[in-house]
């Protein structure tokens, strides 16, 4: 009997072996190489696209801060630090020479902001509180604070380029008015004439 409990035995091992795993399908994958081709090409053209408008960025960049490190250096000896680049920017939006401005300012107060006048005048650019409101009305905006350093250059710079033009350019005349009024040759001729005649010298890079 026991040659046959032996058989039975390994019959039942054998059909309680699972069966091996059919090896699984395998996909058949067709690359189109030229499409694959061009697609890269596109890749690396928009890789060099974005880095040459990078590099022109930057070099405009570069462009821009020796162009405003130069106009700096063109007042840096009339004007406080602090200032300098409120003097170009102020200057430049009315069409002004920075050095005439920033000379304008050295003479009337000195840079100093809470600077005030004999007569009433406020500010780094020494203007009458009665010429603000003049100043307000011809260009339609509120009265500038004078004692605000922007407002205050911002409003001399714009009185400054409205007297050029009325004297057809001439800076000495210009700043004459500037400083005495339209009839400065009556009020005072001498000082009006020396004031501006400094002014002129200062923004020349003559004299202090």
């Amino acid at each position: 009997m026991a040659p046959v409990a032996l058989v039975v035995l390994v019959l039942t091992l054998s059909a309680c072996t699972p069966a091996s795993p059919s090896p699984p399908a395998t996909d058949v994958v067709t690359v189109d190489v030229a499409d694959l081709a061009n697609r890269l090409d596109r890749l690396h053209s928009g890789a060099r696209a974005t880095a040459e408008r990078f590099e022109q960025a930057v070099r405009a960049g570069r462009q821009q801060q020796t162009l405003l490190l130069s106009r700096l250096r063109r007042v840096e000896d009339l004007v406080p630090a602090e200032y300098q680049r409120l003097v170009i920017d102020v200057a430049e939006r009315h069409g002004l020479d920075p050095r005439l401005l920033a000379a304008l300012v050295h003479v009337e107060s000195g840079w100093d902001p809470q600077a005030r006048g004999s007569a009433g005048e406020i500010g780094l650019t020494q203007i009458l509180p009665e010429t603000a409101r003049w100043i307000a009305e011809a260009r339609g905006r509120p009265i500038p604070d004078l004692a605000d350093p922007l407002e205050s250059l911002d409003a001399g710079a714009w009185y400054l380029t409205a007297l050029l033009r009325e004297t057809g350019g001439n800076a000495v005349e210009a700043l004459a008015r500037y400083n005495g009024g339209p009839r400065w040759r009556d009020r005072a001729p001498v000082a009006a004439r020396i004031y501006s005649e400094r002014v002129v010298r200062l923004a020349a890079g003559r004299g202090n």
